[in-house]
């Protein structure tokens, strides 16, 4: 398998598209890689919709061979290091070496379970380690996550997988694409086959304040006792004082079987704090129901310090230009602000390891392990970063 990473922030969509396209025939001349046999393609949101539209159909008409190609408009691009977020960009990630399949599905709304039956039946296994990889966007506004996750554990367990929402900050509907085609309030994928079975990892940010603490009383969303107290007098323990506001502190629910704070980073997730009952002494956590007897982290808001991928010190990929390799990476993250500069990070175009990277900001991410039975998790604070190789 070789990859290839071509990117522009042209204001044209079509010179935009033509440049990366150019960055990735410029990456491959030198081996002679021959055509894409697939493509993902990422675009910032900034467009707009019909420049988006536009962007989908000349993916597939600037490049060359038959690829099957997957789209998706995203917050944000992280290419070389730097992060294009308010301002048109687009990155083309492609490869060739590998057997790669598309599939879509429109206007999915209450069907996503049947939905994900239909994958299952039409992507015959070849087992765990065979190195297949499943990579799915989906309409997060009019998508019901839940079922598709679920749907997807019940009919594809063997299928290790990745996934994002991709949504336009203006809180329309996402433009996700399928070949040459446009997806209607659905879902776009591809299914990767190549030579090794892919590694995918959960990276948390943040650095822990606390051994793992049970909570003894909860309801809904919201904490009313950790470990016997009230829950705001345990919080206020690893605030500022006076208290520097709810964002000074996030929270990690881990599973009830983890026993410490550095456990499998696919059984815990992150989140901030949604709102504060003093007369309570309780404190709300946009997680979905929590229960009783789940152990409480709290986290200090920051870089990615636990299973980190590899960084380098290239200087990465410029608007335009290109890089190539045996390896690369796809990492899914998500920005939560709005109308400034995403969060840095390290992460250049090529790491120490010879990995071509590609970063994107989502609404939210999600990963899932060969053999895993239960749902995954979806993530919104945390990374998820796929390895493929030849």
């Amino acid at each position: 398998m070789r990859a290839a990473l071509g990117f522009s922030t042209q204001w044209s969509p079509d010179r935009a598209v033509s440049e990366a396209w150019d960055g990735v025939r410029h990456a491959w001349a030198q081996n002679d890689s021959g055509a894409p046999s697939a493509v993902i393609a990422l675009a910032t949101a900034a467009w707009g919709g019909s420049a988006l539209t536009e962007m989908a159909e000349r993916v597939a008409a600037e490049g060359w061979g038959e690829p099957a190609v997957m789209g998706a408009s995203v917050e944000a691009l992280e290419v070389g290091g730097a992060w294009w977020a308010n301002e048109p960009a687009v990155a083309l990630l492609a490869l060739t070496g590998v057997e790669a399949h598309s599939f879509r599905a429109d206007e999915i709304r209450g069907q996503e379970r049947s939905v994900a039956a239909e994958w299952g039946a039409g992507f015959p296994g070849k087992g765990p380690g065979a190195g297949d990889l499943m990579i799915v966007a989906a309409d997060g506004l009019s998508v019901a996550t839940d079922s598709l996750l679920t749907g997807l554990s019940e009919s594809l367990p063997w299928l290790p997988a990745i996934g994002f929402g991709a949504t336009e900050p203006s809180g329309g509907p996402a433009l996700l694409w399928c070949d040459d085609e446009v997806v209607e309030t659905g879902c776009a994928g591809l299914l990767l086959r190549s030579g090794q079975a892919p590694t995918v990892d959960v990276v948390h940010p943040g650095t822990a304040l606390c051994e793992p603490i049970p909570i003894t009383r909860s309801r809904g969303a919201w904490i009313y006792g950790l470990g016997g107290r009230p829950a705001l007098e345990v919080l206020a323990q690893y605030q500022g004082s006076p208290p520097d506001g709810p964002q000074s502190v996030w929270v990690g629910l881990l599973d009830p079987d983890s026993s410490d704070a550095a456990a499998d980073p696919e059984k815990w997730v992150i989140r901030s704090l949604a709102g504060l009952d003093a007369a309570n002494s309780a404190f709300c956590v946009p997680a979905g129901a929590v229960e009783t007897g789940m152990d409480l982290v709290f986290l200090k808001p920051g870089a990615f310090s636990r299973s980190r991928p590899e960084e380098a010190t290239s200087s990465g990929t410029n608007a335009g230009s290109s890089g190539h390799g045996e390896v690369c990476q796809l990492s899914l993250t998500h920005w939560p602000g709005a109308g400034g500069t995403p969060r840095p990070r390290i992460a250049p175009s090529i790491t120490q390891t010879g990995a071509l990277r590609l970063g994107a900001s989502a609404a939210y991410q999600w990963s899932r392990r060969a053999g895993q039975t239960e749902p995954p998790l979806l993530h919104t604070h945390s990374s998820v970063v796929a390895s493929l190789r030849g």
